[in-house]
């Protein structure tokens, strides 16, 4: 039932509408508080919608129950730093680094 409520919502994201992508979202976790994609689909949104506290709350979630991401977690560390969290920015960028050693993007933000 979630994966076909998720392929809906995502064709409602890819389609630009969104408040119907979150509510679709919205209703697989509450079926399923784990659901990689739909958490994943809501910190894009909230990335998105410049809402730090989205990230944190989605892409945060979609960690604990994943594995390792490191575009998350750089996107973590962006959020993080908006947020005025300086040191959890750095260490997200940081996690970033560990898992994709060639990432430039977080090497740079790291050492800002």
């Amino acid at each position: 039932m979630s994966d076909d409520i998720f392929v809906q919502a995502l064709s409602c994201f890819r389609e630009g509408r969104i408040e119907e992508a979150i509510a679709k979202c919205e209703e697989i976790l509450r079926h399923n508080d784990q659901h990689a994609g739909a958490l994943r689909m809501l910190g894009a949104i909230a990335l998105s919608k410049n809402d730090p506290e989205g990230v944190v709350r989605y892409f945060g979630r979609a960690l604990e129950f994943n594995e390792p991401d490191p575009e998350i977690e750089y996107n973590l560390g962006i959020a993080c730093r908006k947020l005025g969290k300086q040191n959890e920015a750095i260490d997200w960028f940081s996690k970033s680094i560990s898992h994709k050693r060639d990432y430039t993007q977080a090497y740079r933000q790291r050492s800002i």
